[in-house]
């Protein structure tokens, strides 16, 4: 329900085919990487993210904009703000971005690869438009492999019941394709749902 939603409102937080890079947003690198010091663990879920039949936890961090400097006459060293999805198995690769990611899910194995995909939303700035995004491992690489847009304030406002983990599914009629839930606000009173079937690469 889409009090789910609401309760992480706090945390802050357009179909596309699977990319042959990265999005811009978004850098990948092995879990040897370190989670820095000033990092605050947001969210947390469990799924089957290798496909070793064992589930995996992967936490959702926020890393502030750090600026540090020795003295006045030595250069200064910054951080820019940034947001990492990590796994307690450290054979996973990160996901970091710099966009505001929030709303991680669980989806399951949608494109049939034996690993299960999570989903996040990811907003630039203030805005109250998001993209929520749904990943697939790639064995060295998350990458993206559908997103649906959509406002979150609006949302809230009309008390919609729309099940965001459901908003990327399998489609199971036909194998190779996805499904992917697009939402419009009526008069900023109701939600309109249509649904569009994606082919998987």
């Amino acid at each position: 329900m889409f009090k789910y939603i609401t309760a992480l409102l706090p945390l802050l937080f357009t179909a596309c085919t699977t990319p042959s890079a990265p999005q811009s947003e978004d850098e990948n690198g092995a879990n040897t990487m370190a989670i820095a010091a000033n990092a605050t663990a947001l969210q947390s879920i469990d799924g089957d993210f290798d496909g070793d039949g064992t589930k995996e936890r992967a936490t959702l961090y926020h890393v502030p904009e750090e600026q540090s400097s020795e003295s006045d006459s030595i250069s200064t060293k910054s951080e820019d703000e940034r947001y990492i999805v990590a796994f307690d198995n450290n054979e996973i690769p990160h996901l970091v971005s710099k966009q505001r990611l929030s709303h991680m899910t669980l989806i399951g194995d949608i494109n049939g690869d034996g690993r299960d995909e999570y989903g996040a939303f990811s907003r630039k700035n203030n805005s109250s438009w998001g993209s929520y995004s749904a990943y697939c491992n790639r064995g060295e690489e998350w990458q993206k492999i559908a997103s649906t847009t959509l406002n979150i304030d609006l949302l809230e406002r009309i008390d919609s019941d729309i099940d965001i983990s459901r908003l990327i599914t399998a489609d199971t009629t036909q194998s190779g394709y996805i499904q992917v839930q697009r939402i419009v606000i009526i008069d900023g009173t109701k939600a309109q749902i249509s649904t569009e079937k994606i082919e998987l690469n």
